[in-house]
């Protein structure tokens, strides 16, 4: 049975129903001696009778207890019992990357470069550190976004990350994360890496840019498109952005993973070069200041990267003046989708 508002969790009091999930409910509690809010996410009691459900659950607490950064959502306690399963977590007040993307879009749409800067850097920083600890989250959206107080973003919910040397949990030709994020690879039903996770960050970025995901429809058709079809330029959308901006985008959201940045801290270096040297085009210095640059070399930044923000040494230079999507490639039959993943992807439409 699920428990009542007021109920005692062992040494948590519910006070109420934060969120809801397919594997489990979230609750705002405290603890009963301290007093400390908290978040708790209680596992659905019919799943916990499901031993591959139970097992995903456990690896979540224990990826979460192993990998600790400022900006990952810490984990307090975990309990698995015979008719009860919770994660005891970080209660974090500021809602979702979601919620404030949906805000923005019925205001003004997109949201300021300033503040895309700001965010991503952290939300990289975060994803690059599991990374570098050999953990791929594989399910990056909006909602697992979420922001304390501070307006700092933290990253959440690893229900579906794995150790990239350990065996994962889902089978092989499955599919595995959220349509409207999901990699190619990982929709052809790969396994995907970290490269994966940079292609999610790239669609959360293009949203933050535009409003909307690149891809539009049921799942079944946003699921191909992200394996067939070359993501339209957020112009498109009406966001005019400096070329250079445009092309870390579009980069980010490269069908193969070798295209992409390699890493999600040089997308994070290459996207706040980009934005400091948009802005820098938009605010010309006084005429009695001016110099006229060398032909074929990129103005100076207004602010230094950030510590730790360096490209990847397989990274290509940042300075792309203009965007043109490729042709399609001769061999784009190879993305189609194979039999497996077929059938992992009608089985993902069914459970949504």
């Amino acid at each position: 049975m699920k428990p009542s508002i007021g109920e005692r969790l062992g040494q948590y009091r519910l006070e109420q129903l934060a969120g809801r999930g397919s594997m489990a409910d979230v609750y705002q509690a405290r603890h009963v001696d301290t007093g400390e809010r908290v978040a708790v996410k209680l596992m659905h009691p019919h799943l916990i009778q499901q031993p591959s459900a139970l097992r995903r659950f456990r690896r979540e607490a224990e990826v979460m207890l192993k990998v600790r950064h400022p900006h990952i959502a810490q984990i307090y306690d975990c309990v698995a019992e015979a008719e009860t399963a919770y994660i005891v977590m970080e209660y974090l007040a500021g809602g979702t990357l979601e919620e404030r993307l949906a805000e923005a879009s019925l205001k003004h749409g997109g949201l300021p470069l300033e503040q895309i800067d700001r965010w991503m850097t952290t939300i990289c920083a975060a994803v690059d550190y599991a990374h570098r600890h050999g953990l791929v989250h594989r399910d990056l959206k909006p909602a697992n976004i979420m922001f304390r107080d501070d307006d700092a973003p933290v990253l959440t919910d690893f229900g579906l990350a794995y150790w990239v040397d350990q065996p994962r949990l889902s089978g092989t030709g499955s599919l595995t994360g959220t349509p409207a994020y999901i990699s190619p690879e990982q929709a052809r039903g790969q396994a995907g890496d970290r490269r994966s996770d940079v292609y999610s960050l790239g669609v959360i970025l293009y949203e933050m840019l535009t409003g909307q995901t690149p891809f539009q429809g049921g799942t079944l058709g946003v699921v191909v498109k992200h394996i067939s079809e070359l993501p339209p330029a957020p112009r498109v959308f009406g966001r005019k952005l400096h070329p250079n901006v445009e092309a870390v985008v579009m980069r980010t959201l490269a069908k193969e993973p070798v295209e992409r940045y390699q890493s999600a801290q040089s997308l994070a270096a290459a996207l706040h070069l980009a934005i400091q040297r948009s802005m820098t085009a938009a605010t010309p210095p006084p005429a009695a200041r001016a110099r006229p640059a060398p032909s074929g070399m990129p103005g100076r930044l207004s602010r230094p990267i950030p510590a730790g923000a360096v490209l990847a040494d397989d990274d290509p230079p940042l300075v792309i003046e203009s965007y043109l999507p490729p042709a399609p490639s001769p061999g784009l039959k190879q993305w189609l989708l194979p039999a497996e993943a077929l059938a992992g992807l009608v089985a993902l439409v069914g459970g949504l």
